[in-house]
């Protein structure tokens, strides 16, 4: 709470948020992950690896590929690339995602919540097949954190690649990311 005091008058005391940066917080992940995950994942979505069988059969005929980094720095851009390769059907948006996942040990099992917290579109109309869109996402400070894993507390981060079609059909692909605050 932050007390402002003026010359002839009381003081008013109003609660301020403050944003408390601690360096090299979960380093031990970026240097425990694997290598691959290091470098950028490449990635390729297609028709086949649709799992809701009751869409399955209006589903378009598509081919995404792409590479978007899973190990980041926290006060780096997320980066990467996408292109849409072959689409049977227009799409009208291609959106990133990005989300917390808050996990805790409680008495009754794992209590887990995931949060939106941001949004972006990164294509909007029928996008051009083979052009690679690229990917650049500033983590808001506010509501991320570097990962945190604990006996009994997690804090992950996921990032999704939803593409939508004509028809209001969604194809969802989850990213599962680590993040770190390097040291210096």
């Amino acid at each position: 709470t932050a007390t402002i005091q003026f010359t002839f008058s009381k003081a008013i005391s109003t609660p301020q948020p403050i944003l408390v940066i601690c360096r090299g917080q979960s380093l031990y992940l970026k240097e425990h992950a694997h290598e691959e995950d290091k470098e950028l994942h490449d990635f390729a979505l297609t028709d086949s690896v649709i799992l809701n069988s009751t869409r399955k059969a209006s589903a378009p005929s598509f081919k995404i590929m792409g590479a978007i980094s899973l190990l980041n720095d926290i006060d780096v851009p997320l980066s990467g690339w996408v292109s849409i390769d072959k689409c049977s059907k227009p799409i009208t948006s291609l959106e990133l995602q990005f989300i917390r996942v808050e996990s805790a040990a409680v008495k009754e099992g794992i209590a887990k919540e995931a949060t939106e917290i941001q949004n972006i579109q990164i294509g909007e109309g029928d996008i051009t097949r083979g052009v690679r869109i690229p990917i650049y996402m500033f983590f808001p400070r506010w509501f991320t954190c570097p990962t945190i894993r604990s006996i009994h507390l997690r804090v992950d981060f996921e990032c999704n690649l939803v593409a939508t079609f004509e028809d209001h059909t969604q194809i969802t692909h989850n990213f599962p990311l680590l993040l770190y605050r390097a040291s210096s």
